[in-house]
């Protein structure tokens, strides 16, 4: 996923918060057998709970108590590509509003789902840096952020996030 960087406050959707996903999928096997040419491992449809996936921008279904639901696929998967990772769609995010974010450079590494916390005003944006949270605070890193990049920074951060 990639986003263009405007503010730290640019608000992506509101009331609820939408946006795109890769969707996880696993590997692709051709089959003349079906229509679409083949099939996913894990194929994903529209309705379907997800948790974040292993790789930023990207989601799985649910399939584990221990990672929580963060949204609903409400479209159904695009982009013919028929290989891993290769489709993408719209999640309805059970949260408040995502915010793209600066990390603070020397920031810990935060995970995807990790927790971040306001870290002081500033910033190369001017609208105020965050950093590695280390306790449930109902905010949802939705990519990961490696420390060491030495540069500005941004990542989607959902806000009030209400996973089940």
């Amino acid at each position: 996923m990639t986003l263009e960087r405007k503010s730290a406050s640019t608000i992506y959707q509101t009331a609820p918060p939408r946006m795109a996903f890769i969707l996880e999928e696993g590997a692709w096997t051709d089959s003349d057998l079906y229509k679409a040419g083949g099939y996913f491992a894990a194929p994903m449809d529209r309705g379907m709970f997800v948790q974040l996936g292993t790789i930023n921008g990207s989601v799985t279904k649910s399939t584990t108590a221990s990672s929580p639901v963060i949204g609903q696929l409400i479209s159904e998967p695009m982009s013919g590509v028929h290989s891993e990772n290769g489709r993408h769609g719209t999640v309805e995010l059970f949260g408040s509003h995502v915010l793209e974010l600066e990390i603070k450079t020397t920031s810990d590494t935060i995970a995807m789902g990790g927790y971040v916390i306001y870290a002081g005003a500033g910033g190369y944006f001017g609208d105020g840096i965050w950093t590695k949270g280390t306790t449930s605070n109902g905010t949802c890193a939705l990519n990961a952020y490696t420390t060491g990049s030495g540069t500005a920074s941004t990542i989607p951060v959902l806000f009030n996030a209400r996973g089940l």
